[in-house]
């Protein structure tokens, strides 16, 4: 068991993210329905399949180039609290929190996802006022 310091914990999902999302492939795999999901609801008519899927993929793509925006201060402000005390103070085994560093990784590309959303659907509202 070792110590490990808040920016230590951060940087470990912080790679879990680049190693995990390291294509716009791999996002579009994992995350490919509730892009799909997204880029339908902005669309004021009914796309084919095909432009469908040329849209997602420019998605997944920005979310790509974007990933650099998940900061380590980001991380560490969702980091368990637990957890940053216990690798601090006792040590922990890295490979114990292996799974909690993927899901947290998950989630907060999620997160980006979500806020690129928002952040298209405002600019469509303000353009269409």
């Amino acid at each position: 068991m070792e110590k490990y310091t808040s920016e230590k914990l951060a940087a470990l999902v912080q790679q879990s993210i680049y190693l995990n999302f390291d294509t716009p492939e791999k996002i579009k795999t994992k995350f490919g329905s509730n892009i799909k999901r997204k880029v339908k609801s902005f669309q004021r008519e009914i796309l084919t399949n095909e432009e469908i899927e040329g849209k997602v993929e420019k998605f997944a793509s920005s979310i790509h180039a974007n990933l650099c925006r998940i900061t380590i201060g980001d991380i560490i402000n969702v980091l368990s609290s637990n957890l940053k005390n216990k690798s601090n103070y006792q040590g922990i085994d890295l490979a114990e929190y292996d799974e909690y560093f993927n899901e947290l990784a998950i989630e907060l590309v999620k997160e980006l996802i979500n806020a690129k959303y928002n952040s298209i659907k405002k600019d469509i509202r303000n353009f269409n006022k």
